[in-house]
């Protein structure tokens, strides 16, 4: 009898164990389906807080006939374990009208403006910002204080402070 009953728990920990290898395993690779972003389309891939390959804190303002545009929070968070290698954790304006945009990847490569701005599923190029476009105003941007005319083609860095200024014809 005592060896039927250890013949059983035996079995039962054998079960527990396979059970809990498979669910293991299943978890590590939906965890790897879901994280790798290669070949994906910049909109479809996720990161998540950890190490990683690029890491950068450009800053961008904004300002639509000298009013400052306040730049969303959570741009690009799309969930707890899901966030867009462009993001936005804080809402602009709070200390010096910036948004942080966070440049996070595993793959090291280099990002352009404009990818945040696909992101955030707003139009952004040398001719428009949103609604306002060249044909009623002038667009101009600024990297480091100097102006840029590279305007959704320029490759951001760490630490760079960007302005958008877009001033309606007349409004000055």
């Amino acid at each position: 009898m005592k060896n039927k009953i250890v013949k059983m728990k035996s079995k039962n920990v054998f079960v527990l164990i396979i059970t809990i290898l498979i669910i293991s395993g299943l978890f590590s690779f939906l965890f790897i389906i879901r994280t790798n972003n290669e070949g994906k389309d910049i909109t479809e891939q996720c990161v998540r807080h950890g190490p990683k390959g690029i890491h950068l804190h450009p800053r961008l303002e904004i300002k639509i006939n000298e009013d400052n545009f306040i730049i969303p929070k959570d741009i690009g968070i799309v969930s707890f374990s899901c966030m867009r290698p462009l993001h936005t954790h804080d809402e602009s304006g709070v200390v010096d009208n910036r948004a942080v945009i966070h440049v996070e990847s595993k793959e090291i490569r280099s990002f352009a403006l404009s990818e945040f701005f696909i992101i955030w599923d707003k139009p952004f190029n040398s001719t428009c910002i949103f609604d306002y476009c060249t044909d009623k105003g002038e667009l101009k941007m600024f990297v480091n204080e100097k102006e840029n005319l590279e305007f959704g083609n320029y490759t951001m860095q760490d630490e760079d402070n960007i302005r958008i200024e877009y001033t309606t014809m007349g409004a000055k």
